[in-house]
């Protein structure tokens, strides 16, 4: 009986799809989570990879995915969600033209700050940080879309 591998997780897998082993140079990111990769022969453990959060997992060639995660994108799908349960169903080019109408930095987040990581609630998450750190509330906007 044949004994199939997988990843420990759906990155892991679909990374050994890709067949971009740590020979050829290659990075790629994987958008939900904005997580950056690399494969390695050995893993990169030292002060300046803790330092920036970067991380060490196996993949399923036994080479060493070498990643940081970002929520970037994570917020994004979080708000669609939030849209689509109060009714609005604002696709991708809708999101960005959205995304061009504020004042550029009227308020800046660190996106990887751990209240971003849960699923919900992801206006009132961002009206909340802006509040704590004295910026504008993006959330008293009165244009309707």
């Amino acid at each position: 009986m044949p004994v199939y591998t997988v990843g420990l997780y759906d990155t892991a897998s679909a990374v050994a799809g890709v067949q971009a082993g740590p020979e050829g140079g290659f990075a790629y990111l994987r958008c939900t989570v904005s997580m950056m990769e690399v494969e390695l022969d050995q893993p990169l453990c030292d002060a300046e990879s803790d330092q920036f959060g970067f991380t060490n997992e196996f993949g399923v060639t036994r080479h060493i995915r070498y990643l940081k995660n970002s929520s970037g994108l994570w917020i994004v799908q979080e708000y669609g969600r939030h849209w689509e349960y109060v009714g609005e169903d604002f696709d991708y080019e809708q999101f960005t033209s959205m995304a061009r109408e504020p004042r550029p930095f009227s308020a800046i987040l660190d996106l990887d700050d751990p209240v971003f990581s849960t699923i919900g609630q992801m206006p009132e998450k961002i009206a909340d940080r802006c509040l704590t750190f004295g910026q504008f509330d993006p959330s008293l906007k009165t244009k309707s879309y």
